[in-house]
């Protein structure tokens, strides 16, 4: 056999082995990316309901309250989307964060829950905080570096 034969014929056999998933572990990626698309589906709804209030075209109760759930349904997503990447504390910030919003909205008359729902807000804006901050410095190391 040739040697062009013998290529043509690696050429094929990878070929065929690429287009099939051949294990679980590439089956539970091609899942993850599905879900992760359909995070996409809240973050798009919550726009739109955010964007419906900001033209007065009132899918909800009111304005205010198509805002808020719009804002609820963008947090919603970004919880989703960072659990399944596994960025747990950026998915539990936007959780507590959306939390204390629900909280805070909810029990007006209630001063006890008002604290708990401050008290959430900040730890989640803290979680957030501490990872946008990790991550800006990672980044600035890797500036650093490209620049020797």
């Amino acid at each position: 056999m040739s040697k062009g034969a013998e290529l043509m014929a690696s050429k094929r056999s990878k070929k065929g082995k690429s287009s099939v998933p051949s294990s679980s572990a590439e089956q539970s990626k091609g899942w993850k990316r599905f879900l992760l698309l359909v995070t996409l589906t809240p973050l798009a709804a919550g726009l739109l309901l955010i964007f419906g209030a900001v033209f007065d075209m009132i899918v909800w109760i009111s304005p205010p309250a198509q805002a808020l759930l719009g804002g609820l349904f963008v947090l919603g997503s970004f919880v989703i989307f960072n659990a399944l990447q596994n960025q747990w504390n950026l998915a539990l910030g936007w959780l507590l964060f959306g939390l204390a919003i629900w909280m805070w909205l909810t029990w007006l008359d209630n001063a006890w829950l008002r604290l708990v729902a401050y008290a959430l807000g900040a730890s989640g804006l803290v979680l957030l905080g501490i990872e946008f901050v990790r991550r800006y410095r990672e980044q600035q190391v890797q500036v650093k570096k490209r620049k020797r």
